[in-house]
Parts: structure tokens; sequence; C-alpha cells
């Protein structure tokens, strides 16, 4: 019979904070996790290549018999609009929730695209996918803890509940005590994650490109090569671990931002041990009845960071998923977390785009386009009508930081006139997006959706030129 490790009771141990460890913490957990499912992650090659076909033949029975349904009551519909319905939206939810892996982080990448690029249909499917992935059973969970922290590991923790407080997709999160008392949370790889990356890309495009769910102008090839790599550096907990402690260094010195300590001796390859941390996700702040000064305060430290991550640190934490950031009102504390797809970003590209935004905030067309050339958006043999478009959809984007005033963005119309530019940026763009922007701009993307569902008044034009001119005392170019 599996049980949870629990906390000796000694001299140095309070009943009341036995009470807490026992009790109260894992009955609040449990009922924190109580949608979790239970399932087995596939973890050969031969299980998740028939994952994959099952799903696939699921979804073109169903829209070849909606196809057939149509045609006898004189509607015509395509194949690859048969198969955007929301019963095969839940098909697709439900496997790519047992599947973890490549299908969870595609799901994080596409549903954050606006709907003229990706049927809305698939973006709530992946939205759901990623709120539902499934927990390992605890067969599974043991036989990683055995394989890496040993056969001793429940002996390394004050207490360990087996039962995770988080769920994504690669991983999920249990809470547990130190042997010296330190709360933390402790991330445990899925088995079979890393050997099954290039295989779940190739079903992923035979599923989701070959019928034309997606567009091509998304190209997909291009989001999926990045995801590999990003997937692949995150596998390795123990790269994660020296990038956290850098990034902690980093904010050491940063007020009003933190990182948790790591427990290097309680992580691996495929574990990692780090400090809890406590405050509302950025989830749970859009429904905390924070005050409009709690929620100009979290937004300004949402911009800020960003500013401060890719021109003073040259480095950015480039997961937006809200559960990655903790806000503590009371002491106006923003914590961050999961630092596996951190990246850092060389001298020349900042500098590319410092100029990009500085050319925002002037309303300089001219430099925005030479930013964007410099960066490797545009290539210079674009048409006429591309280019402006391009350079426009920049300029409305960057109005925040071209306004004196506070910005607010629960009153404004960025992502609407931005639709009215992107037939002409889908359908005439030369080259997919640089590599190196897809985590940035995925990072950025989450800064405004958050801001606005927030509903953030932010002095963002403010914060930039701070940002600028700590950018121009330490050397840098002047442009």
């Amino acid at each position: 019979m599996h049980t949870t490790c629990i906390p000796k009771i000694n001299s140095l141990y309070s009943f009341k904070n036995f009470l807490r460890t026992k009790i109260l913490i894992p009955l609040i957990e449990r009922i924190y996790t109580k949608n979790l499912q239970e399932r087995a992650v596939p973890s050969s090659t031969f299980s998740r290549t028939a994952s994959f076909a099952g799903l696939g033949l699921n979804l073109a029975a169903s829209a070849v018999g909606g196809v057939v349904k149509n045609m006898f009551s004189n509607e015509k519909q395509s194949l690859s609009e048969a198969l955007l319905t929301e019963e095969n939206a839940a098909k697709i939810s439900k496997t790519f929730s047992k599947m973890r892996g490549i299908p969870l982080k595609l799901g994080q990448v596409l549903s954050m695209q606006e709907e003229s690029v990706v049927p809305k249909v698939v973006t709530d499917a992946l939205k759901a996918a990623q709120k539902s992935a499934d927990i390992m059973p605890r067969q599974q969970l043991y036989q990683v803890l055995t394989e890496e922290l040993g056969v001793d590991w429940s002996k390394k923790f004050e207490y360990f509940d087996v039962e995770p407080i988080a769920a994504a997709s690669i991983g999920q999160v249990h809470r547990a005590r130190t042997i010296d008392g330190i709360d933390v949370a402790v991330k445990i790889q899925y088995p079979g994650v890393v050997g099954s990356i290039d295989t779940d890309i190739n079903n992923v495009k035979r599923l989701l490109l070959y019928p034309n769910i997606l567009p091509r102008s998304l190209f997909l090839d291009d989001v999926l090569k990045h995801i590999r790599k990003e997937l692949l550096e995150e596998c390795d907990y123990s790269t994660e671990a020296r990038k956290q402690i850098d990034f902690r260094n980093k904010l050491s010195n940063v007020e009003g931002f933190y990182a948790p300590q790591v427990f290097p001796e309680l992580s691996s390859h495929k574990i990692l041990t780090q400090e809890f941390i406590e405050g509302f996700n950025l989830e749970e702040c859009l429904t905390a009845n924070l005050t409009q000064e709690q929620k100009n305060k979290l937004g300004e430290k949402i911009f800020n960071i960003l500013l401060i991550q890719l021109f003073d640190f040259g480095y950015m934490q480039t997961d937006p998923n809200p559960a990655n950031f903790f806000y503590e009102p009371d002491r106006d504390i923003f914590n961050m977390i999961d630092f596996g797809a951190a990246q850092y970003f060389t001298q020349d590209f900042v500098d590319s785009y410092m100029k990009i935004i500085y050319g925002t905030s002037l309303r300089n067309g001219q430099m925005v386009y030479e930013g964007n050339k410099e960066v490797g958006f545009l290539t210079g043999e674009e048409s006429r009508d591309l280019i402006d478009a391009h350079v426009a959809s920049v300029l409305i984007i960057g109005e925040p930081f071209a306004t004196e005033e506070p910005f607010d963005f629960g009153n404004q119309n960025l992502t609407q006139r931005i639709y009215e530019k992107l037939p002409v940026l889908l359908e005439k763009r030369l080259r997919p997006p640089p590599q190196i922007v897809y985590s940035l701009h995925r990072m950025l993307s989450g800064g405004y959706l958050m801001c606005m569902k927030l509903g953030a008044v932010v002095h963002v034009s403010r914060l930039f030129k701070e940002a600028r001119a700590r950018y121009i005392a330490r050397g840098n170019k002047i442009i």
C-alpha cells in the first residue's frame, strides 16, 4: 500500500506544525487536484505513435461522416472544415492531455494565437488540454523518484505529498519539506518525454498540418523546430537549475522581484527541487479582488521585469504561463519560477531590439523598419504593402511606449486594429519570424495579455526611458 511520507513528531516539531503538515496541507492539495486524473504516460515510440494514429482515425471518421451528412442536406463543407468540430476538439484535448510533451508544448504556443490565425475551436481544445493534463500513477512516480534520488529517496524529505499540486507539459509538481524544515516544490519529469520528441513532432505535423487544420502561413515547421529545441533544453532539469541560480543571482539586486532557491542535493536531470513560493499566481490575480492600485502595481512589475530581462540582463524567462508567476500584494513582491526555457540574447540582437522599441516610442517608422531588418523579420525585398502593414502593426503594438501618460490596458483597441493588418502579413510575408524571437514574443504577448485582463494602467513609457537610460549608462550603443 502506497502512503505519503509524513513528518516525525518530536521536541523540535510542534503539534501545530504536525497538524498543518500531515492534515491541512494534504487536504488542501487534494481538493486542489481533485480534477487531475491518474494515467500512465505513454513512454515508448510505439505507444505514442499508436495514440496519435488512433486520434487521427477518429478525427477522420468523424469528419467524413460530417461531410456525407451535409451532402444529403445540400450543405457544402470541406474536409478541413468538417474536422473543426467541438466533438473533434474534445478528442484532441483528451489525447494531448494524455500524451504531455510536444503536444502540450505546442498547445502553449498555438493557444496564444488569434482566431484569425488559428481556429478558435483548436485554441480552445489546446487550452483545455493544458488545464487538464493527466498525472502519473503512483507506481510511475515512485519509479522516477527511485531512479533519480535513490531507493532511500523518502528519507531525504521530512515530508513528501504524493498528490501533485500541478501538472504541466513535461512534468508535475509536488509539495514537500526538507529534513531542515524548508518547504519546497519538487518538479518531477514524466518518463519518456525526451525520447519521444522527434516522433511526436512528426505525428503532430501529420495531424494538424497536412489536413489543413492550421494555415501554411503559420510556418508550423519552424514553430515545431523551435519547440523541439526549447523542449530538449527544458527536459534537462540540471541545466534549468543552473539557469535558475544564474537568474536568482541577477535578481538579487532588483527590488520587488524574487526567484526561489534551488536545492541541488535534491535535484537531478529529471527532478528539480526548489523553495516553495507563496502568493497568487497571475491567473488567480484576476479573481483575487485586487484593488485597482494593486492591479496597476502588478502591471508595472510585469512590464518592468520584461524590460529588465531584455535590456539589463540580456537573459529572459520566456514561458508566460500564468502559473509561473506569483504576486504577493501585501509585500508587493513578484515571484518567478520555471527557467527551463530561459534564453540568452546576443548584444547585437538586444541593440537592434532597442532600436525597434525606441523607434515605436518616437513613432519613427523608418527606425522601426531598419530594426526589423536587422533582427530578421524583414528581408528588404518585401512588397510595399507588406512593409507598410508590418511597420504599422509594430507601431500599434508599441503605443504604450509612445504615450507620455500611463497607458490604460483595460481601455484600448490594439488587438482589433492589428487584426486589420493580419491578412496582408499572413499572405505576403516572405520568411518566418527568426527563431530567436519566438520565445521573446510569446513572453511579450503574455505580458500585454495579462495587463489587458487585469485592466491595469501602466506608465510604460517611463519604465522604458529608465531602462534605456541604464542601457546607455553601461556603455551600450546609443541609437
